[in-house]
């Protein structure tokens, strides 16, 4: 559910680091005759498709939401709604019959921002299981894990461990002691250690169980590399080319990033860094039952399984194979701070969200916009009267959205000028900033910084309109993020800055000045202190 990004910051807060060091398996030989599937997942192995369906593998076609059969003025007190909350949402992205009725940016995002989608890479990770029972490189669901791993020594084994599938791995139900939400004391934080250690997969294997596999839902991150890695045994293709042969090269999907653990393999729970619109081409195949332009890419049982309530999950929905499941018909793939993918196929509808909601209760809000805005405005499955008033409002929000107009730029204090151009010197940190030089000028509607970062000296410009300032600066700094930066005098003797990262991360800088030097702090969205110190000129 979490990233490695985010849990640097948790260890830099004193988290237990466990190295754990394991050998790794050779790679299985591929089966050479398709087997069958697990007898319920018999039904619906081919679907027929109109030969006039409409496939967005180079680009998505556009229509009002009218022409769809949507009403705009719901959407557009979907906005409204999301405004008072001032919800920390990043992109939407309505596809109707196919056709994509609503493409809402909040700047500085726009449709060529690739973005985390953090545990949305689960469902992209079942999807490549299914792929491999479909290819005849997997056997079904019902393998126990560890006849995957023959050649590794693992730790904690019991009858329990030897009774856990590849489908309670799908399902979340491994059993595995895995306390992946909170740490304590007795309870240490599994994520970071598995991240720490030299072999993921190993890490994972030699956990504990708690309880019998398939009794109770419990979310793990961990049991969705294991996922990876036994299509990775089965297939005996490496992850990544596995990935893009039989999955994102079907869909036109080239402008991605996965991450990977130590042996190369692709992080099956997480860290995959992607487009909205290729985000929507995932839940349109899923949309179409596994068939993209006349092909079968993920069996049609597959899918259905994964929209098939398996076991009582969390949020009080059920979840399937690596899907959650809600009762009212739809489902959806879910990610850290509010990613989802959400397939609706008696509506005909997918909706695609990226953000990054800072509280537990913004969390689950692309699921109320979902359940009581997107869905409610899908009102016929023919097109609608025109509302040009409600059309034209809609596109004037989602435009100012993209674009949001300059606030007028309050006088500076006294101090700004003072301490402009100084250069203050940061207390020691591992993420290697070295010293700030803010540069104030009276009447200017930005402000720039040099920061000092690792011997380098990039130079960012920062908003003091209510704009973002986008900045390049960090991609020779930080593997290629672009970051975004306003700012804004509180009081005579505090700037506070906002940067967010374009890849979905946000941070607060607040920087408090006196004569002797400033007080500088670097925070985290969730409030975690990632750099403090002193810093003097």
């Amino acid at each position: 559910m979490f990233t490695r990004k985010f849990l640097t910051f948790v260890s830099m807060l004193g988290l237990l680091v466990l190295l754990i060091c394991g050998c790794q398996a050779s790679p299985a030989e591929p089966v050479t005759e398709p087997p069958p599937l697990k007898q319920s997942m018999q039904p619906m192995l081919d679907v027929e498709m109109p030969a006039d369906t409409y496939w967005p593998t180079e680009i998505w076609r556009t229509s009002t939401p009218e022409e769809q059969g949507m009403d705009s003025q719901i959407l557009l007190q979907m906005l409204d709604y999301i405004d008072e909350r001032q919800a920390n949402i990043h992109s939407i992205i309505i596809v109707r019959h196919g056709y994509i009725v609503a493409e809402i940016y909040f700047h500085p995002f726009d449709k060529h921002t690739p973005h985390y989608i953090n545990s949305c890479a689960a469902s992209f990770t079942s999807a490549l299981a299914g792929i491999a029972v479909q290819e005849g490189y997997l056997e079904g669901v019902e393998t126990p894990v560890l006849d995957f791993f023959p050649e590794r020594d693992i730790a904690n084994n019991d009858r329990r461990k030897e009774e856990m599938t590849l489908e309670h791995l799908l399902t979340m139900s491994s059993g595995m002691n895995w306390p992946e939400f909170g740490y304590s004391p007795s309870s240490i934080f599994v994520l970071s250690e598995m991240f720490a250690s030299d072999d993921w997969v190993q890490y994972v294997l030699d956990r504990p169980m708690a309880v019998d596999p398939g009794s109770l839902y419990n979310y793990n991150s961990g049991g969705a590399h294991l996922v990876m890695s036994i299509v990775r045994q089965a297939t005996g293709m490496s992850s990544p080319d596995f990935a893009q042969e039989y999955l994102f090269k079907p869909l036109g999907i080239s402008d991605y990033v996965w991450s990977t653990d130590p042996q190369g393999l692709l992080y099956g729970g997480g860290e995959l860094v992607m487009r909205p619109r290729d985000m929507a081409k995932f839940g349109y195949l899923y949309l179409r039952q596994g068939v993209w332009n006349q092909q079968q890419i993920v069996p049609a049982a597959w899918v259905a399984a994964s929209a098939e309530p398996a076991i009582q999950g969390k949020h009080g929905y059920s979840y399937g194979y690596m899907w959650w499941v809600h009762q009212d018909g739809f489902y959806h793939a879910r990610g850290f701070r509010g990613q989802r993918i959400f397939v609706a196929p008696e509506q005909d509808i997918v909706a695609v969200f990226t953000a990054q909601v800072d509280s537990d209760a913004l969390e689950v809000l692309p699921d109320s916009l979902m359940e009581y805005f997107i869905l409610p405005s899908a009102k016929s499955s023919d097109p609608l009267p025109e509302n040009l008033d409600a059309s034209s409002k809609l596109r004037s929000h989602i435009d100012v959205l993209a674009a949001p107009e300059a606030l007028p730029v309050s006088p500076l204090p006294e101090i700004a000028l003072r301490i402009s151009g100084n250069t203050y010197k940061l207390a020691d940190n591992d993420y290697g900033w070295e010293s700030i030089t803010p540069v104030f000028v009276a009447g200017e509607s930005h402000a720039v910084s040099v920061l000092t970062i690792k011997g380098k000296r990039p130079e960012f410009v920062i908003g003091l309109d209510g704009v973002y300032r986008v900045n390049d600066a960090f991609q020779t700094i930080d593997a290629g993020e672009q970051i975004a930066l306003k700012g804004y005098w509180m009081g005579e003797d505090t700037f506070v800055m906002d940067m967010q990262s374009l890849i979905g991360y946000k941070y607060e800088v607040r920087i408090v000045f006196d004569s002797q030097g400033a007080d500088f702090t670097l925070k985290s969205m969730l409030g975690l202190e990632i750099i403090r110190g002193e810093v003097v000129k």
